[in-house]
């Protein structure tokens, strides 16, 4: 048997886990990724505009003057862009406003703090980041135990409550969401949606009072619908909970108390200032902010996004594959409406505009595998459960490489294909890469170079393949590559222009630095342009060979174009004259592509 302590101490343990690693990994005051940020400006602005900047009307003309005496970085070059949307004849914010309402309390101590301080009270100086930072750290902990709740309800093992909870925290993009994306709404939807599955739980197998149960419920699906509308596709899962011989509450059941009462205007209050907002802004109640976004249901990316390599759900987190086995213990209908639900959130977002967005965005479903993976370890014996615990730990150790990888640039978030998935697959320094997914390029040119023959200083010292490599030291520290005439297809065929210079290198002695150059020469040998690329010492893994990978993009309406280049070269250079650096296997590639993995449409050719 298992000692009671420990049952009694596994779940707080892993909080006190997800507490430490919070604050390890997160840093409230980091210029480069501010905790208010991304599209968590549109949801949190409604804030400093409702309560700083008396902007009734929410036309948000403050919104650049505040954002940069805050902020050192704009994602456009005009800030209000990241948040204001055309919406018929006037500029709304596009995020809906129901974050700002559980992030009022943090909001109002933040702004008390900043007077008592001395920081500017603008909404978005250090006690505003800190307090979102901690807003963002609480729903993660209200999440965790929630999702804990619903597996205690659901099978009533404490081991299926703690390693449930643990798995998709430190198992999946929740631990991304949650962490590191501090103000972007898929960590609080994940919250909710638990809410609203342990209050809709409640209100169908408890006893008490059903006017408050109800209250709970309604507050926190309100809710969950103003943040983001489509995660009330869960309410579909709601029937799976009734028992066939349910029957409504008697009348005395439901009883108008205390708690009742505060519980009615609460959520009055969070109705009034949630439609109030929208209406203001659009002049109806319902309206659909995402202008010129939606689906193409006739192309969606389904399999890719869950088997792909650019962050196929699986390939990437595998637990919640292991979890929905667990199907197959489940109940009849939560066997039918729980795996339904959440691949037709995976389905629906595979069809949107931007389909990439699916990998964050099933954060918000999160507990629909969870549910499945705790009735998995609940009906598999305690010999199978011990095997399946070890399997899901694994897939919690892969998942974090793979978390790590896609921090530090080994993999790219929406850019990795199968090559460099493979290439990478235990890789733990950053990799300098340029990405051309193979299934987007239309025609190339390719020239490469083995340095067998080369007429410049070779080695046969040291080689990846072959028998001899490029030397730059002391006496060769510079070298013209080669040049090539600007290449036939970029002058005839239409499409994104992209030129790929790759090579090995491998470092021996006192290598500060290497740079690389790409330049772009007239018929008379003059150079347009010089385009750089540095490698410093954190860069360059001495001992061992490595791949090194640069590029360019020739963009419509460039003095790029073959009307002015006639030839492009290659440079190495071997900064400071120590050491030696070898280079092998040098490959230039000059690619057109399609749009498919392009966000930006081209204006001309």
């Amino acid at each position: 048997m298992t000692d009671p302590s420990l049952k009694k101490a596994a779940f707080p343990a892993l909080l006190l886990s997800v507490i430490v690693v919070f604050f390890w990994m997160r840093s409230f005051s980091d210029p480069v990724a501010p905790v208010i940020g991304g599209d968590g400006l549109g949801y949190y602005s409604y804030l400093p505009a409702t309560f700083i900047y008396g902007d009734q009307g929410y036309n948000f003309g403050w919104f650049n003057a505040a954002h940069d005496s805050n902020y050192a970085y704009s994602a456009f070059p005009n800030p209000e862009d990241n948040i204001l949307v055309q919406y018929g004849d006037r500029r709304i914010n596009k995020y809906y406003p129901g974050l700002s309402v559980l992030w009022m309390p943090f909001f109002a101590a933040a702004h008390a703090v900043a007077h008592i301080s001395g920081h500017e009270p603008d909404g978005f100086s250090a006690p505003y980041q800190a307090a979102i930072g901690i807003a963002s750290l609480i729903n993660l902990l209200v999440g965790l135990w929630l999702v804990h709740r619903l597996v205690l309800r659901f099978t009533g093992g404490w081991l299926e409550a703690v390693i449930v909870p643990g798995a998709l925290f430190y198992g999946t993009y929740l631990f991304i969401y949650s962490v590191n994306a501090n103000s972007l709404s898929h960590a609080y939807s994940f919250t909710l949606i638990a809410a609203v599955l342990l209050a809709a739980h409640r209100f169908i197998h408890d006893d008490g009072n059903k006017t408050t149960q109800v209250l709970v419920f309604l507050i926190t699906a309100f809710l969950l619908l103003s943040v983001r509308p489509l995660t009330g596709l869960v309410f579909l899962i709601l029937p799976a909970f009734v028992p066939r011989a349910w029957r409504l509450p008697s009348r005395h059941q439901w009883r108008l108390s205390a708690a009742a009462a505060v519980l009615s205007v609460i959520l009055l209050l969070i109705v009034w200032y949630v439609f109030r907002i929208m209406y203001i802004q659009t002049g109806t109640l319902l309206p659909y902010t995402y202008e010129g976004e939606g689906f193409d249901f006739s192309d969606p990316w389904f399999v890719e996004a869950l088997f792909g390599y650019r962050l196929g759900l699986f390939v990437y987190a595998p637990v919640l594959l292991v979890a929905f086995f667990g199907v197959y213990k489940m109940p009849r209908r939560e066997r039918f409406f729980v795996p339904l639900i959440f691949f037709a959130a995976v389905f629906l977002y595979s069809a949107w505009w931007y389909w990439p967005i699916l990998i964050r965005a099933l954060v918000d479903f999160y507990v629909l595998p969870g549910i499945c993976l705790a009735y998995l370890l609940r009906g598999a014996g305690t010999r199978n459960q011990i095997l399946l615990v070890a399997v899901v730990l694994l897939c919690v150790l892969y998942f974090q490489v793979k978390s790590f990888q896609v921090r530090n640039g080994i993999l790219v978030e929406f850019g990795t294909y199968k090559e460099v998935f493979w290439r990478n697959f235990f890789r733990l320094e950053p990799a300098r890469m340029y990405l051309v997914p193979p299934s987007t390029i239309i025609s190339s040119a390719v020239t490469s170079e083995d340095f067998e023959d080369h007429p410049s200083r070779t080695t046969a010292d040291d080689a990846l393949s072959g028998t001899r490599s490029l030397l730059l030291d002391s006496l060769q520290y510079i070298h013209t590559y080669t040049e090539v005439p600007y290449p036939e297809i970029f002058k005839k065929e239409k499409g994104y222009k992209k030129i790929r210079f790759s090579f090995h290198s491998k470092i021996a002695g006192d290598v500060q630095s290497m740079h690389v150059f790409m330049f772009f020469m007239k018929k008379d040998s003059t150079v347009i342009r010089n385009i750089p690329f540095y490698l410093n010492a954190p860069d360059l893994y001495p001992g061992e060979w490595d791949l090194k990978e640069f590029g360019t993009e020739i963009t419509p309406g460039d003095s790029l174009g073959p009307d002015r280049v006639d030839r492009i070269g290659f440079c190495f250079w071997n900064v400071n004259a120590r050491g030696r650096i070898l280079v092998d296997d040098a490959k230039i590639e000059f690619l057109v592509t399609d749009k498919s993995y392009e966000t930006i449409e081209m204006s001309s050719e």
